[in-house]
């Protein structure tokens, strides 16, 4: 079994439960408030461990109470947290909007803009060996995932990214590093620089396979997703009742990366992320959310 590092954010998310979004300048009361920690890496690195894979998080939280908070919990859940580097400032915080099962979301960056590149790879070229992979997402500076691309090529890692929040301006020569790309539909068009409105996701994951990406898998919400290497198979998303859907995605990668670790056939692997999300958006929350292996299979029996 392979070892996954993630590089990526941890931030403390703020939530709370509303029957209205407010418009400009209008105030609406709130059902139901309550804390959790996220960030997409370490939501990540949560989805990893909980399908039993030693996972590594690599990334930064401040000196105040919610970056104690942060670490802890990841540890509590089963992530190596000994390389999550402590900086000035504040964490990272996420205010969450939850509206009838959909939400939106406030990001402030805080510790993670204050993330070191030199000790992650001094770390990355002592301990990792070749075929272990590399997680990323685009919560942590840009310059930094877009030096580490070829530094951990250099180290024979597998690569996987997950471009979120989009960002149109990624440079087109990194793809052909990358062993597998997981955008959205929208950031998918992105960056290929297209508009989000109106490209189907078939044609953005031909478009990056043909900049050199092995394979592309863009996730579809309720609709379950793409993969594309050469040719387009589709994968229907598990039918549950939603209740949360905010870890949803960071559960489907950090799920796909585990299986991978674990030399699932890519194929399998996507049919297992399905299951992970689908049992995510049953329950409230962020990395609480995000189930065990045997939780999954108890919800979705063979």
């Amino acid at each position: 079994m392979k070892t996954v590092f993630v590089l990526g954010s941890l931030n403390m998310d703020l939530v709370m439960k509303t029957n209205v979004f407010p418009r400009p300048g209008e105030t609406v009361h709130g059902e139901h408030f309550f804390t959790n920690p996220g960030g997409k890496g370490a939501n990540q690195a949560v989805a990893v461990a909980r399908q039993g894979v030693p996972v590594v998080m690599l990334g930064a939280v401040g000196q105040d109470a919610y970056g104690e908070v942060l670490t802890s919990h990841l540890h509590d859940l089963g992530v190596d947290t000994s390389h999550v580097q402590r900086v000035k400032g504040s964490s990272g915080v996420a205010v969450i909007l939850l509206h009838h099962h959909e939400n939106r979301i406030l990001l402030q960056r805080g510790a993670n803009d204050g993330l070191q590149m030199a000790p992650i790879q001094a770390y990355l070229q002592a301990q990792a060996k070749p075929g272990d992979y590399l997680l990323m997402q685009f919560e942590i500076p840009l310059a930094m995932v877009e030096s580490m691309i070829p530094f951990a090529a250099s180290l024979g890692l597998k690569i996987i990214l997950n471009p979120a929040p989009a960002y149109a301006h990624f440079p087109k020569t990194l793809f052909a590093s990358l062993d597998l790309l997981i955008p959205n539909e929208g950031e998918a068009a992105n960056l290929c620089g297209l508009p989000p409105e109106t490209t189907k996701p078939e044609t953005s994951a031909r478009l990056l396979y043909e900049h050199g990406v092995k394979n592309v898998v863009i996730t579809l919400g309720e609709e379950g997703c793409l993969h594309y290497n050469g040719e387009n198979t589709y994968f229907p998303a598990m039918k549950v009742r939603p209740v949360d859907t905010t870890a949803a995605g960071d559960a489907f990668v950090g799920a796909l990366a585990a299986e991978l670790a674990k030399d699932v056939p890519l194929v399998e692997a996507i049919q297992w992320a399905n299951r992970v999300a689908a049992v995510t958006v049953t329950k409230m929350g962020a990395q609480d959310s995000i189930p065990t292996r045997q939780e999954v299979e108890d919800f979705f029996p063979y």
